[in-house]
């Protein structure tokens, strides 16, 4: 299998021939034998990178958290962009100062809605449509596959930087798809190429790839951690942990207050396919931002997921579940937790006050189901209709078979 990138290298390079581009990318942006795309790019010397646009965790992974000021890349000596100034006023200033005629994205994708690249490539693809710039897209797998889709259509009133439009939680989409969807339901009208990748059906787990998984954060290591992750990043609007700083983050939750044993049998006495749950004890080391820290230095107590079928295992619905529970546990302990600085909805013209949950699951249907006792599976089922919709909507978009 070849990612956008190999295909960019190999059969695609005059595509980039002769032009001046920006280049938006991160540690996962490797070719297939591993050589990073600055390196590949310089070698083949078809396209003059003017500068950068660094993603969360940094453009080689060596910043976790947020790199929020512009400076210069030591290794290269250009100038390097947050990525989140693509959604500012002045994004497509910065383009036409530097007269590029590309904004080049790769970025492995996580298959869930929370994780923000996607919408990082949003925000790049509405300045260049501004500044009549084009955007190149170097496609790769979606980790999930691309045929499981579940959760909670994102309503726009709950959009945030965890959520800038309507997509489920879990969407089966690459981000070549998503680039297309957006581009022409949200009337961007960029100049936009999408790379296509070689070789990657539907229905491949990424292992099947053949492609080295770099890790896609410091706390999503392991293609295993994205599965759960899918379910339980919803747990980051708690004040319970999701185990950062711990070997296993968002494979275990739990806090202070817990009965480990206890929660993993009320787990396991609910059957939910193609998981397990274990006692989970541990304690969460020091994050880079505020709402990292929970417990740090602390034992927390809770469970374990263990994923045993990823055909039949649903995170959303498991994650709900585990909410259901931990909050019943929890009694007044439970908490709702406000947003992350810097993630507020109010930047994306939202003016109402929302829940960080709120937007990481879409709307304020699964918080008030769950706070008004309604049954987990009754919210699950509540979003099937907007799901079957997103599934009509997303056919004209699918590049792969």
């Amino acid at each position: 299998m070849k990612s956008g990138l190999d295909i960019l290298l190999t059969k695609r390079r005059k595509a980039l021939k002769g032009k001046r581009i920006a280049v938006m990318a991160n540690e996962t942006s490797v070719t297939r034998h591993l050589a990073p795309i600055l390196d590949a790019l310089a070698k083949v010397g078809d396209a003059e990178v003017a500068y950068l646009y660094g993603l969360m965790n940094g453009l080689r992974g060596e910043s976790p958290g947020y790199q929020d000021e512009h400076h210069v890349d030591e290794i290269t000596g250009l100038a390097v962009y947050p990525s989140y100034s693509l959604s500012l006023p002045d994004a497509k200033d910065v383009m036409r100062e530097h007269r590029i005629d590309a904004v080049v994205f790769d970025a492995q994708n996580a298959g869930a809605r929370y994780f923000e690249h996607k919408f990082h490539m949003c925000f790049a693809m509405e300045a260049a449509a501004q500044a009549d710039v084009e955007v190149v897209i170097l496609d790769r797998p979606n980790p999930l596959g691309g045929l499981r889709i579940e959760g909670e259509v994102l309503d726009r009133d709950f959009r945030s930087v965890v959520g800038y439009f309507e997509i489920p939680n879990v969407h089966g989409m690459t981000h070549g798809e998503l680039a297309r969807m957006f581009n022409d339901e949200h009337n961007v009208g960029c100049d936009l190429t999408v790379l296509e990748m070689e070789g990657w059906r539907r229905s491949m787990w990424y292992e099947e790839t053949g492609l080295f998984w770099t890790g896609i954060s410091p706390n999503l290591p392991k293609v295993d951690s994205v599965f759960v992750y899918a379910g339980t990043c919803l747990f980051e609007g708690t004040n319970l942990s999701v185990g950062r700083g711990t070997t296993s983050p968002f494979e275990v939750i739990g806090a202070p207050w817990l009965d480990a044993k206890a929660l993993a049998a009320e787990m396991n006495n609910r059957k939910l396919p193609g998981v397990k749950f274990g006692e989970a004890h541990f304690v969460p080391s020091l994050g880079p931002s505020a709402y990292m820290r929970r417990f740090v230095k602390r034992v927390c107590r809770g469970v374990r997921i263990y994923v045993t079928n990823r055909k039949t295992f649903s995170p959303v619905r498991t994650a709900v579940h585990l909410l259901d529970v931990t909050k019943t546990a929890s009694g007044e302990k439970f908490k709702w937790t406000p947003f992350p600085e810097g993630f507020r909805p109010m930047e994306f013209g939202i003016e109402k006050e929302v829940l960080y949950i709120d937007t990481l699951a879409g709307s304020d249907g699964l918080r008030n189901g769950l706070t008004s006792g309604i049954a987990p599976d009754e919210i699950v089922g509540a979003w099937e209709a907007g799901l079957e919709e997103f599934r009509e909507r997303r056919r004209q978009y699918l590049l792969y078979r």
